[in-house]
C-alpha cells in the first residue's frame, strides 16, 4: 500500500528542487508589447515526466434516488514518460502503484498511451486506454471484480480561434512557450469506442436484492458504444515573471450508439449524452525547463434502460519537462 502523505511530499520536494534551476533561465514575460505573444520550438527533441494520481471510475446510478455502484482500479499512482519532437509528443505509463492492499481490493492491469499534436490554430490528440481488475464500493460493501475490463481508444480535435496570441501546446508542453497573457475560445470534436465487459454480472447478487434499486440493470455483463461528441470550450494562460496559470473548460451534447448483453440478449440503441472537460495548470517555464502541477476532470455520460452509467476521469500530476 502507498502512503499518499509519502507521494504529496515527494512530490513539493521534487518542484522545490527544480525551481532553482528554472530561475536561472531568465524572465518570460518580454518586456517591449512587440514581442510575440508565444514562441515555438522548432526541429528540437523534448523529454518529460509525470507522476500521476488517476482516479478513473465506473459509476452505475439507478434511477431510482438511491446509492450508486462505483468501480475503479486499484492502480491511481503511476509514472509517465513522454518524448516530443516539433509539436509531437508521445506518451505511456510504465510504472503502477497500486494504492490499497491487493488481498483485500484487487489486482488491477493498466495501460495508458497517448499522442498529441497542437500546430497553430489546429490540435489532435490520440489515446489508448486499458484496464483490467476492478472494485466496487457501495455504501459499506466492498466487491472484488478482477474480471471487468474497461477499454478505450478514441480521437479529439481542437479548432483554436486566436492562434496568433495564444498556444493550446503552450498551455500543456514544453515544445512552446507563452510569453505573454493570452486565451482563446475553441471548438472541439471527439470520438470514441467504449468496451466494458466482465464474466459476470456488473451488477452482484448482494446489491441485486436491495431495494430493487439495480433490478432493471440486473444482468448486464457487457457494455460497448461508439461516442461522437461535438462542443465548444475556452482556454486562457496568465503569465508572470516565469509563472503560468491555465484554465481550460469544454463541453458539449454527444450522440452514441449503444449496444449491450443482457440476460444473453442483445439490445442496440441511439442515446443522446454529454462531454465535459475540465483542465487547471500552474507552473514555471522557461526555455529550456517546464514544471507544473496539473489538474483534469472529464465524464462520459450514458443512458441505461433504468439507469445512467458515469465514465469519469481525473487526475492530478506532477510533470517535469526538458527541451534539448
Amino acid at each position: 500500500m502507498v502512503d499518499r502523505s509519502l507521494w504529496v511530499g515527494w512530490l513539493a520536494l521534487m518542484w522545490l528542487a527544480a525551481s532553482p534551476l528554472l530561475a536561472d533561465q531568465g524572465e518570460l514575460e518580454p518586456d517591449s508589447p512587440e514581442a510575440p505573444y508565444w514562441v515555438a520550438a522548432e526541429s528540437r527533441w523534448s523529454i518529460g515526466s509525470r507522476f500521476v494520481y488517476q482516479d478513473y471510475r465506473l459509476d452505475f446510478a439507478a434511477d431510482d434516488d438511491l446509492p450508486s455502484l462505483a468501480y475503479q482500479p486499484n492502480s491511481p499512482w503511476g509514472l509517465e514518460l513522454s518524448l516530443g519532437y516539433n509539436g509531437y509528443n508521445l506518451s505511456w505509463i510504465v510504472y503502477e502503484y497500486a494504492d490499497r492492499d491487493k488481498a483485500d481490493y484487487v489486482s488491477t492491469t493498466r495501460r495508458d498511451i497517448q499522442f498529441r499534436s497542437y500546430k497553430n490554430h489546429w490540435g489532435y490528440e490520440l489515446y489508448y486506454q486499458d484496464y483490467r481488475g476492478f472494485y466496487g464500493e457501495s455504501e459499506d460493501l466492498i466487491i472484488q471484480r478482477d474480471d471487468i475490463r474497461s477499454r478505450k481508444i478514441g480521437a479529439s480535435g481542437f479548432y483554436l480561434f486566436n492562434a496568433e496570441h495564444y498556444s493550446l501546446q503552450a498551455a500543456f508542453e514544453v515544445n512552446e512557450r507563452q510569453l505573454r497573457s493570452a486565451g482563446s475560445w475553441l471548438l472541439f470534436a471527439h470520438a470514441a469506442q467504449y468496451q466494458l465487459s466482465a464474466e459476470h454480472p456488473f451488477i452482484p447478487p448482494e446489491l441485486q436484492k436491495m431495494d430493487n434499486a439495480f433490478v432493471e440493470l440486473n444482468g448486464l455483463n457487457h457494455f460497448s458504444s461508439e461516442h461522437l461528441s461535438l462542443g465548444a470550450g475556452y482556454s486562457h494562460t496568465w503569465v508572470r515573471e516565469g509563472w503560468f496559470l491555465n484554465t481550460t473548460l469544454m463541453g458539449g451534447p454527444a450522440l452514441q450508439r449503444q449496444r449491450f448483453e443482457w440476460h444473453k440478449d442483445q439490445r442496440d440503441t441511439w442515446e443522446l449524452g454529454y462531454d465535459v472537460g475540465f483542465k487547471l495548470g500552474v507552473g514555471w517555464q522557461q526555455e529550456q525547463l517546464r514544471t507544473a502541477l496539473t489538474m483534469h476532470l472529464h465524464q462520459s455520460t450514458f443512458r441505461l434502460p433504468k439507469g445512467e452509467l458515469h465514465i469519469q476521469s481525473g487526475a492530478i500530476a506532477f510533470e517535469l519537462g526538458y527541451l534539448f
